[in-house]
């Protein structure tokens, strides 16, 4: 089983994106404004 974790906006770019999943659950014109690749969108309504 996997560990969920929480990053701050500071440490983003230090996850390791070959052993991780990134969620993103903003709201879809935020991920239109600032998107992030590789994340799986969710929307969060």
């Amino acid at each position: 089983m996997s560990d969920v974790k929480r990053f701050s906006a500071k440490d983003f770019f230090k996850i390791d994106l070959e052993n991780s999943t990134l969620l993103d659950v903003r709201e879809p014109g935020e991920v239109l404004v600032r998107p992030v690749n590789g994340a799986i969108q969710i929307p969060f309504f």
